[in-house]
């Protein structure tokens, strides 16, 4: 099916608008690297290890794949939560509960102007991440925002009976990622170094 451009445009002027809200939220606009530190909750974060250094594009692939399909199957329930999760899961599952505990509304708004009970496809998901860092400012904040908007649309497809989206979903971010995000997700130590350090300064 042909995707509705007017939609995807109007949902991407909605999420534009939204990202200065989650960013002050999370407090993620600098970065730093820090070790083990412990959240207002109490609760310790995962233990320090060195930078992950990815040793060839086939690595950095693999591990952001797999990132975005461990995290979208535990979130919609389509997969079992790992009883050791890596950091990289960690973070992603702490922060994006943390957008979506305020802007759950606002995304679900999004998703309303989406129209996804009409979509066979969900190339849709790059067209909002293409629009959302069209300024070229990539920073841990985005990322994630935009992996909370993932999220929401694959609770939306798995509870529509459509669990194949979710994977389907998960391989295009990631594949955005690669492509248009991939020297930045270099500079900023990856999934490991940069992600974790950015969340703890959240706290």
């Amino acid at each position: 099916m042909t995707v509705s451009f007017v939609c995807i445009h109007h949902a991407c002027v909605w999420l534009s608008t939204q990202w200065h809200h989650v960013l002050k939220m999370l407090g993620l606009q600098r970065l730093r690297v820090t070790g083990s530190e412990t959240n207002k909750g109490g609760n310790t974060s995962p233990a320090s290890e060195p930078v992950l250094r990815y040793p060839d594009d086939k690595a950095l692939d693999t591990v952001t794949r797999q990132l975005m399909k461990s995290f979208l199957g535990e979130f919609t329930g389509l997969l079992k939560p790992t009883p050791h999760r890596s950091k990289a899961l960690w973070t992603m599952k702490r922060v994006v509960d943390d957008i979506l505990k305020t802007h759950k509304c606002e995304y679900n708004g999004m998703i309303d102007q989406l129209s996804l009970d009409k979509r066979d496809t969900v190339t849709f998901v790059s067209a909002v991440a293409n629009s959302l860092f069209s300024d070229g400012t990539s920073n841990w904040g985005r990322v994630a925002s935009l992996t909370a908007f993932g999220a929401v649309v694959c609770q939306y497809f798995k509870d529509k009976g459509r669990d194949s989206h979710v994977e389907m979903v998960a391989e295009e971010l990631a594949s955005y990622l690669l492509t248009k995000q991939k020297d930045w997700l270099i500079n900023n130590n990856y999934w490991v170094g940069g992600m974790l350090s950015a969340s703890l300064q959240s706290t």
